[in-house]
């Protein structure tokens, strides 16, 4: 009854596979718990943007331009607020900040267009990092920073100084 011997490079191959899907089902389960606590670390985000009355954001005109391009109506912003070339300051309130983070967020992580996307991600990531700092539970806390959307180096010292 040769038909009924095990073939132990059978089983070792069975073996194999055996382990590989469990792996496979791990790094799913892993990357879907990632999605969540992501998920859950910007609703929480959301939820501090909305409770700030303001912060004002500093950008060039043309990243003022993009946000109200890709917030539209969710923003509330006035669409006819034209500001002079060079940068900018604009003051935002809290559901300004929940729009900004909102959108940019969806473009950063489903746009095909990979300028939208490299812009929408710096946005977010400097509204983030603001939004991150502020303590809702501090009723008399400090000031919220200026959101700056410009990486530029300071001034550059002048030669021999």
């Amino acid at each position: 009854m040769a038909l009924f011997r095990r073939n132990p490079e059978r089983k070792a191959a069975r073996t194999a596979r055996g382990a590989e899907k469990q792996s496979q089902q791990e790094t799913r389960q892993h990357q879907q718990e990632a999605e969540w606590a992501a998920e859950r670390l910007h609703q929480d985000r959301l939820a501090t943007a909305a409770e700030i009355s303001s912060a004002t954001l500093v950008c060039h005109r043309d990243t003022w331009s993009f946000i109200l391009d890709r917030t539209g109506s969710l923003g509330g912003f006035n669409r006819y607020d034209t500001l002079p070339p060079g940068v900018n300051t604009v003051t935002l309130s809290g559901p300004n900040l929940v729009a900004i983070l909102t959108r940019m967020e969806a473009i950063s992580t489903d746009s095909l267009v990979d300028t939208d996307r490299a812009i929408a991600t710096r946005i977010y990531r400097a509204v983030a990092e603001i939004v991150d700092g502020v303590d809702p539970a501090a009723k008399d806390g400090e000031p919220v920073p200026d959101i700056v959307l410009d990486d530029r180096m300071g001034p550059t010292p002048a030669a021999g100084e």
